[in-house]
């Protein structure tokens, strides 16, 4: 069994019953203070909505312990919002006290650059279930506590294939296999089943990452070293291909797609407009706080040209680190210390509807993942969001230009200006590119 595939079972496993719950080993890291002595001080930091309601809830249990200590959040929208308020608040030398970002090779970026402190002594990293922390470290240390384990897929409204008497018993097995059945529901009247807000940047190339990583890396699983070693790029045959298999899905697109944002797309799932909507699992939460009886499925993408390529596609995330502006990094440690032991990252857990990564965690699985895990369960191997590992910068101009495309740019073109801005990169960014290759080893 591949590592990749370890963690996703060891993750899921983490969420059925308590007397199911998996476990590595002791997981002693950060034990809750019993002497109530009395910390005080208040904790700033930078987060997404949810990432900040888990973080309250954690810190109303460390309250009972030390009362004086408070929690102010910086709230950022999305991903995209969290990284514009992270590189404003560098560049005015205003950084919080912890930040959360994506796990992705920014993290190593601002540990480089000082911006963020290591956490090794804390040794949540041994807390940690299996899972692939290479971008959480940085010359042996460890910067970041990822709170999640985030699954990349596609969401599926079981009412609406229900209706049409369409049934979804296994998940499709490839690109192919998928448009058939967007072509079952456009026959039973569902004129358009994929739901895409194409008027943000994540939400139009959500189905480009997760082809990428399918059929991109599963012919040539070296193909982003070998983009780095200039054998190959952006605007090559292997990434240029995208767009050929993203063209087929647009028949069963909204036609409003340019003018709908992700919550209008969320909301033509939720109304069973339509049957499908790409993202990861964390969005499960925003249709259970819209429905909690919703009957949702979550499979893994079904867009392999080869069903032989047909992968669950799973990453830590969301990860907090302790900045070096902190006013006092031993009250954040102490904090984050506490939010890793297992019942407090149960708390977490719940508060955020998000797969937990500390181990002995217990939370209960959602029944959308009932078809993933029996996947998993009957051989299905796993890949990361390898994308994690790219550049800081290219995924941004990969998401711009998907979206021109989307809008009507000719797919050479969009290739030809991301390999260009790849390039720009490269040599703006030399240590970042010398570090992957020398850190890489083939996979035969």
């Amino acid at each position: 069994m591949s590592i990749s595939k370890k963690i996703l079972l060891a993750s899921l496993l983490l969420l059925l019953p308590a007397s199911l719950i998996f476990s590595n080993g002791s997981a002693e890291a950060g034990a809750a203070p019993a002497d109530g002595s009395g910390k005080s001080g208040t904790i700033t930091v930078l987060a997404e909505p949810f990432e900040a309601a888990g973080m309250e809830a954690v810190m109303a249990e460390y309250q009972k312990i030390h009362p004086g200590v408070k929690l102010e959040t910086i709230i950022a929208t999305d991903t995209n919002n969290k990284d514009t308020v992270l590189t404003a608040k560098i560049a005015a030398n205003d950084l919080p006290d912890m930040i959360c970002t994506q796990v992705k090779s920014n993290i190593g970026e601002y540990a480089k650059n000082g911006y963020i402190i290591p956490l090794t002594e804390s040794g949540i990293q041994d807390a940690l279930i299996l899972g692939d922390q290479s971008l959480l470290w940085r010359d042996g240390e460890f910067y970041a506590f990822p709170t999640q384990v985030s699954t990349s897929g596609i969401f599926v409204n079981m009412d609406v294939l229900n209706e049409k008497n369409i049934s979804l018993d296994t998940m499709p097995q490839s690109l192919g296999e998928f448009i058939e059945l967007c072509e079952s529901l456009q026959a039973a009247g569902i004129e358009r089943p994929l739901a895409i807000g194409a008027k943000e940047e994540s939400p139009v190339t959500a189905f480009v990452f997760q082809y990428v990583y399918q059929n991109v890396y599963g012919e040539d699983p070296n193909w982003y070293a070998n983009v780095l070693r200039g054998k190959t790029g952006w605007n090559g045959p292997e990434f240029s291909k995208t767009f050929n298999a993203y063209a087929k899905l647009k028949p069963f697109v909204n036609k409003d797609a340019l003018g709908t944002d992700k919550n209008g797309a969320i909301r033509k799932f939720v109304l069973g407009e339509a049957a499908f909507y790409i993202d990861t699992s964390a969005s499960l939460t925003n249709f259970r706080r819209i429905d909690p009886e919703m009957n949702i499925s979550f499979i893994a993408p079904p867009f392999a040209d080869d069903p032989a390529d047909m992968k669950a596609i799973t990453s830590f995330d969301n990860a907090f680190s302790i900045t070096s502006q902190a006013k006092d990094p031993e009250l954040c440690m102490d904090f984050l210390k506490f939010m890793a032991t297992p019942e407090q990252h149960a708390v977490f857990s719940k508060a955020t509807s998000f797969m937990p990564t500390i181990q002995g965690t217990q939370v209960e699985l959602d029944p959308a993942l009932t078809l993933m895990i029996e996947a998993l369960s009957s051989g299905m191997d796993s890949v990361p969001m390898l994308s994690r590992q790219w550049i800081p910068g290219i995924k941004e101009m990969m998401k711009t230009e998907t979206q021109n495309w989307f809008a009507g740019k000719e797919a050479q073109i969009v290739c030809d200006t991301i390999e260009k801005e790849h390039q720009r990169l490269m040599k703006a960014n030399p240590s970042y590119v010398s570090d992957f290759l020398d850190n890489y080893t083939d996979i035969e």
